[in-house]
């Protein structure tokens, strides 16, 4: 039950948002890592709504595929130091425009 409440909420999360933001690179063994998407399979791992971060992953990725704020392509350079701008200032990952 906890799952897919955790679920519904990232859903009505992702309807509010406008763009995701934070860094997008491959990897070894996901093809995409997103820093956002990570935080928050890190998060419900901690709230042991998840065993490990690619459990978590199921419960986020497909609310934010719904509304298709999956990121495209990998980060630039230019996004990674805007990024970087964001997290030394404490503004989040995100952007939230209503």
């Amino acid at each position: 039950m906890a799952r897919e409440l955790y679920s519904l909420f990232i859903l009505a999360l992702a309807a509010e948002i406008k763009e995701v933001r934070g860094k997008t690179t491959k990897t070894d063994t996901r093809k995409w890592a997103n820093t956002f998407f990570d935080a928050l399979a890190e998060e419900a791992v901690k709230a042991r709504l998840a065993v490990d971060l690619d459990d978590a992953l199921t419960l986020v990725i497909p609310a934010f595929a719904r509304y298709n704020l999956l990121p495209k392509e990998y980060s630039s350079e230019t996004e990674e130091e805007e990024d970087d701008t964001a997290r030394s200032t404490g503004a989040t990952g995100v952007g939230i425009q209503p």
